[in-house]
């Protein structure tokens, strides 16, 4: 931006979306606009506030659209890129090691952007109505979402019974979020448990890891927002939409064991 104001661009644009550090490590998205004239002492005016408060129906219908177009125009090309250096890899094979690993960089770099475009439709879908609902066994879908992540030394405990009225797919996208989350944020050894909650009226997914602080519980289901470098801040808004799709409540609480714990209520069982 800085470079568009003080470089002489007529045409450069004012204002710029980005992710920003806040000073306790979390991430969000901001809006940063600058002023095209500066000040009589040569400065530049530059006004960023936090985009959580954007409008909610515009935002989530531009971003339906937005991840339309990803879906289409960015997976063609990347399957061809990531293609061809996974050929190029194995032509290598045995041969010079350096290019190897330059090329295992590029792979894992086409894999994080795969990853982030399945994400980001993923979430454009999470929030739209739910049509397709069913009595669904959770125990047994629970058992399949744990199997689907990448759970390391991680142990689970499942202590449900009963069944969930709710669209399978999403609700298995929920689950599988959740555990991701648990998994990334309290390590490969962490303890997951997935119960009933008091009332009987839902159910929740706690773990033993690091636990969410006060001062952010109030954010983690915005959509960017994360306290990982690297973390994408779509993992929990995912679940969010979910939750919200189907008239469920969504709440984040710390567990018994001082981790992290999600609590969805609202939700019809038998």
């Amino acid at each position: 931006m800085l470079q568009s104001l003080t470089g002489g661009q007529t045409q450069a644009s004012e204002s710029v979306e980005y992710r920003y550090q806040q000073a306790d490590g979390t991430y969000v998205w901001v809006k940063s606009v600058g002023s095209r004239e500066p000040t009589d002492e040569g400065w530049y005016l530059i006004n960023t506030e936090e985009l959580a408060g954007r409008n909610v129906t515009d935002e989530s219908r531009d971003f339906g659209e937005f991840a339309n177009v990803v879906s289409h125009d960015l997976r063609n090309p990347l399957n061809v890129a990531s293609g061809h250096v996974k050929l190029l890899y194995e032509d290598l094979k045995g041969e010079n090691t350096d290019y190897r690993e330059r090329l295992e960089k590029a792979m894992h770099a086409h894999d994080r952007m795969e990853t982030l475009i399945q994400n980001l439709l993923t979430l454009a879908q999470s929030g739209e109505d739910v049509d397709e609902v069913r009595w669904i066994e959770f125990a047994s879908l629970c058992q399949r979402c744990w199997r689907n992540v990448s759970t390391g030394e991680a142990q689970v405990t499942i202590d449900f019974t009963g069944e969930i009225r709710a669209d399978a797919s999403r609700l298995q996208q929920l689950v599988e979020n959740i555990i991701r989350n648990a998994i990334e944020h309290g390590g490969e050894d962490v303890t997951v448990t997935i119960g009933e909650t008091d009332d009987g009226n839902g159910f929740y997914i706690a773990d033993n890891g690091p636990g969410i602080p006060d001062s952010i519980r109030d954010r983690v289901f915005r959509n960017g927002f994360s306290t990982a470098s690297d973390g994408t801040g779509f993992g929990l808004a995912i679940v969010s939409g979910v939750a919200d799709a189907h008239g469920w409540e969504l709440e984040a609480t710390e567990s018994r064991d001082g981790g992290a714990r999600f609590q969805i209520t609202g939700v019809d069982r038998r």
